[in-house]
């Protein structure tokens, strides 16, 4: 009973203490604790005492910036001399570039003139080589003729003038072997060359090798239909091959092209009675006897066309 009766004692003054505070506490909520005398000063030192802080911040940081001010003068100042510098550089950089270029452009230019007046000279050297060559050939110097071709073919791989003169020498000379050989070779150089075309034709036709002969003339008539004589040519070589038609065809050709050539009519005449086409054969005649009334051929293939 002793042990309890102390810590009765102690929750009756508690419970008198709570009483209390209940009773009060809403007396104590509408205390004002701003308005205490003593709290009130407190604020004023606190307030004093920021004020004065923040000036002398503000002091502090004026004489900063005030030290600072030569510092980026300086700065700035170095920026620009540095950027004169630079820009200085830059502009003889550019200078000497452009001299160089101007330099290596006139070294080009003076470069491009001299071998297009050295490419000049050649050329006029090689022309004057050929027709030196031809000049010779015709006056039936052939060493000299050919000793001039072919230096011009030694500068100039790829001239037709040259190979042509040379074929032609070697044809006078009766190597007929070497100038179809040259005329071959001139003809993978320039295949569209016509008068190669034709010279070799003449040779094969010389070597009785008919057939190729014709092939070399169809393909210059191929090349250039304007000639007659090509057509005129090929419709000869076909009749000796008794390729009647054919040769009817090419010689047609060729007075289509010269309607006023008697020779060409008084071969179709003949043509035309050899692969049996009398129409033809008169058509021909007639238009034969209307060009040249006192033609002593007339009787002739009058003759002929009447047998068919």
């Amino acid at each position: 009973m002793y042990s309890i009766l102390p810590f009765i004692l102690i929750l009756l003054s508690l419970a008198v203490m709570v009483v209390l505070i209940v009773k009060k506490f809403p007396q104590l909520a509408l205390l004002d604790v701003d308005s205490i005398p003593e709290v009130k000063m407190e604020k004023k030192k606190d307030e004093f005492f920021k004020k004065k802080a923040d000036k002398r911040a503000e002091v502090v940081s004026q004489k900063q910036r005030e030290m600072i001010k030569p510092l980026f003068k300086k700065l700035q100042d170095l920026q620009t001399w540095f950027r004169k510098i630079v820009l200085d550089v830059y502009k003889k950089t550019n200078e000497k570039t452009e001299a160089i270029k101007q330099k290596r452009q006139i070294n080009n230019s003076v470069i491009n003139k001299e071998k297009k007046e050295s490419d000049a000279e050649e050329i006029i050297d090689i022309k004057k080589m050929v027709v030196e060559g031809e000049v010779a050939l015709q006056s039936g110097d052939f060493e000299n003729a050919e000793a001039k071709f072919i230096n011009a073919i030694r500068i100039d791989s790829k001239n037709e003038g040259a190979y042509f003169g040379l074929a032609g020498v070697y044809l006078q000379k009766e190597e007929r072997e070497e100038a179809k050989d040259t005329l071959e070779f001139l003809l993978k150089i320039s295949p569209q060359n016509v008068k190669a075309l034709l010279k070799l034709a003449e040779i094969y036709e010389q070597g009785d090798d008919v057939q190729k002969a014709v092939e070399c003339y169809e393909r210059a008539a191929v090349i250039d239909d304007s000639r007659a004589e090509t057509f005129a040519k090929i419709g000869d070589l076909l009749l000796d091959i008794n390729q009647c038609e054919s040769a009817l065809e090419a010689m047609g050709q060729a007075s289509e092209l010269e309607p006023e050539n008697k020779e060409y009519l008084d071969k179709l005449v003949d043509i035309s009675v050899k692969c049996g086409n009398k129409e033809k054969a008169e058509e021909y005649y007639q238009k034969l006897r209307m060009l040249d009334p006192e033609n002593s051929r007339l009787l002739v293939l009058r003759g002929k066309i009447d047998q068919v």
